[in-house]
């Protein structure tokens, strides 16, 4: 086992000096055994002192390599926690990285019972006093819900940052009911990921045989997700929405507006469970507060410690914390990159908070209406580009600066069947989930809504505030989805994403509806015109009052210490997003190239090369036209060791299918040692 001191003290800030002592011990290997004989691989960051006197530990659980992918965040945070007397494990899942075994689909039952195992196996260490917490961002902020779950008594708190409850629904995968691109491209990325090889350092020789097996019984990702296209057993047990009023372990749920899938999500952990919680949102991106984008960013690390020191060391926190801490969003700029979001924090010791009442305005023919005004039918059916100002689905800036936030709403809107209201005599305030209530037909079986609430500025820039999409025939639910009867009329309350933001007074709101979001969302088979009936549509808007307390809130310190250690660049990396749109053909083509650039392990010396070039297409007419091509490429060396993962995923349709070609190259030194191709086809189950 290789072995490293650090003692980062000098580093610390005097208010964050820890008590115990800021020296710790990393191993940069340890095997853990799991009931059935498989090993998984961990890296351990023990604090000094804990042989003598056990200390609590912080254990997180991702797929996405230990040894080098996430190693640099991974001694940022464990290292940070280390220093203030944590033991801390980080441990990559069964099939990834270095461990054991192969991978199952996300959020699979074995995964939890994997992560349970691990919890057991910590508590008896004789460096563990017996309890444990978990962390995590996106995956493994949800791996940390469904082990909560599981109640093991040694699991004492859990801080999920951007973690989905509910993969069917509040994931990136079928939003509404609407298949997303989001699907394909999330899909087409694990299937890069988990092809790659353990380390020859870590599992020796055997390296080569583990990885041909890996990649032997490698299955698309996309499989697993097109076999279920509707909330069937696959997802029922991906879903903690029943489970969370009887969750106990204290969860501290953490998300950030830009993020509008998976990162708007704590308000409603939240607002479910029973036991200790607390909900932190920010205007961030897909990323731990730390690295907040856009900012302010915060030291989140302490915030995170605080809640772990009350909950697994019983220490009291020093001052009084509410129950939803947010920010509120104010007048933002339509840049599709910002470093800094305007706005200010605000809370509510209770949540759903009693203080929130909902405003009601309805669609007229006229616009946004406080009155009710019964008239004619109005009709909607938008060619398939609209959505094209909806930037990236889960915004990361994983890449640098680029274009990945919603920007100027005017061009969609043009397209689009809006209702405006007047200018607002008063600040007018939103904190919580929109919800949007339509009187509609349709002239075909299958149709779509997507539904902006957008903040128009004098100046007539168009914002959006919050959207969500619905697919028409899960109007009665994800279970069992039906045909529409073209000309029957129905109402469908669909439940915009949660958002905090602050309409000026003299601004105007708007209500954007649309029957296409392309490329967010795959197009349904139909060119559908829906009919909306004015005065029997209403939307209801969280409103707040202000209250002088938000201006008493204990302020958030800015992050410090060292982001990132570790870790060297030796080609930037970039992003690059462009739509070009082609007359001759009547297509737009959207392309999307992240380079991951290259970087250099310091402790190991390994190079790490990324590449991903996205491409989708679409004909403004034609909803069989779509087309999306992803490829990846992967590269990882040191020394004379040099291995290269390349996958590609292509999916198109006709009205009754999904067509997926998969493809798979691995290479070592430079030889192919693997390839394979497969093509498949799905049903559309009512998508």
């Amino acid at each position: 086992m290789q072995k490293q001191l650090h003692n980062p003290d000098g580093q610390l800030a005097e208010r964050e000096r820890p008590s115990r002592s800021s020296a710790f011990e990393v191993t940069e290997n340890v095997w853990i055994p799991m009931p059935d004989g498989c090993r998984l691989a961990a890296r351990l960051w023990l604090p000094e002192g804990c042989g003598i006197e056990p200390v609590a530990t912080i254990f997180e659980f991702l797929p996405y390599r230990k040894r080098d992918v996430t190693r640099a965040r991974d001694d940022e945070v464990h290292g940070y926690f280390s220093a203030q007397g944590y033991a801390c494990i980080r441990v990559d899942m069964r099939g990834s990285g270095d461990s054991g075994g192969f991978a199952a689909p996300m959020y699979a039952r074995d995964e939890r019972l994997d992560g349970v195992a691990v919890i057991r196996w910590i508590a008896q260490q004789p460096w563990s006093n017996g309890k444990v917490g978990m962390i995590g961002l996106s995956w493994g902020g949800s791996i940390s819900l469904y082990c909560a779950k599981e109640a093991p008594p040694e699991l004492g708190a859990i801080v999920c940052v951007a973690g989905p409850h509910d993969s069917f629904s509040r994931d990136i995968l079928f939003k509404g009911g609407c298949l997303t691109n989001e699907v394909i491209g999330w899909a087409a990325t694990m299937d890069g990921l988990t092809s790659r090889p353990p380390d020859p350092a870590i599992v020796g020789n055997a390296w080569r045989e583990i990885w041909r097996a890996r990649l032997d019984r490698l299955e698309p990702e996309v499989k697993a997700y097109l076999d279920h296209q509707r909330r069937d057993w696959f997802w029922r047990e991906r879903d903690l929405t029943d489970q969370l009023p009887i969750m106990t372990v204290p969860v501290l749920a953490v998300g950030g507006w830009a993020d509008s899938t998976v990162g708007t999500n704590p308000p409603d952990l939240v607002a479910g469970m029973s036991g200790p919680r607390r909900g932190l949102m920010g205007p961030w991106a897909h990323k731990y507060p730390q690295h907040g984008v856009p900012g302010p960013a915060i030291d989140f690390l302490s915030e995170a410690k605080t809640w772990f020191d009350e909950h697994l060391c019983g220490i009291a926190p020093q001052t009084h914390e509410p129950m939803l801490r947010a920010y509120m969003l104010r007048d933002t700029p339509v840049e599709k990159f910002m470093t800094e979001a305007p706005g200010r924090w605000v809370a509510e010791d209770i949540w759903p908070s009693p203080r929130i009442e909902p405003v009601v305005m309805f669609l007229n023919e006229d616009g946004l209406e406080w009155v009710a005004v019964i008239g004619a039918g109005m009709p909607v059916s938008t060619d398939q580009t609209v959505g094209l100002c909806g930037g990236e689905m889960m915004p990361s800036f994983g890449f640098g600066e680029g274009e990945e936030l919603p920007g100027d709403q005017s061009q969609d809107d043009a397209a689009s069947l809006c209702f405006d209201s007047g200018p607002l005599e008063a600040d007018f305030e939103i904190l919580g989930a929109p919800e949007i209530t339509l009187r509609v037909s349709s002239d075909k079986p299958s149709a779509m809504l997507a539904v902006r609430l957008n903040h128009l500025s004098p100046e007539g820039q168009s914002k959006r505030i919050s959207y969500a999409v619905q697919n028409l025939r899960h109007r009665k639910g994800d279970f069992s989805p039906a045909d529409l009867t073209p000309g029957e009329t129905c109402t469908l309350t669909i439940r915009l994403h949660d958002i905090a933001y602050s309409v000026p007074k003299g601004h105007r709101l708007r209500v954007a509806i649309s029957t296409t979001y392309w490329p967010l969302c795959w197009p349904q088979p139909d060119v559908a015109t829906v009919m909306i009936t004015p005065g029997d549509s209403r939307i209801s808007l969280p409103g707040r009052p202000e209250t002088p307390v938000d201006a008493e809130l204990r302020p958030f310190n800015a992050p410090t210490g060292t982001l990132m250690p570790g870790r060297s660049t030796v080609v930037p990396a970039k992003r690059h997003r462009a739509t070009v749109f082609d007359p001759s053909a009547d297509t737009t083509t959207l392309t999307i190239v992240d380079d991951g650039g290259v970087y250099r392990v310091d402790d190991t010396g390994s190079e790490i090369s990324s590449k991903a070039i996205e491409t989708s297409s679409i004909s403004k007419g034609d909803p069989l036209s779509a087309r999306m091509t992803i490829g990846w490429e992967w590269s990882l060396s040191r020394g004379d060791w040099q291995v290269e993962v390349r996958t590609g995923t292509k999916i198109w349709c006709d009205a009754e299918y999904f067509y997926v070609r998969s493809r798979l190259d691995a290479r070592e030194g430079g030889k192919s040692i693997h390839s394979a191709t497969r093509d498949m086809r799905f049903f559309r189950d009512n998508m």
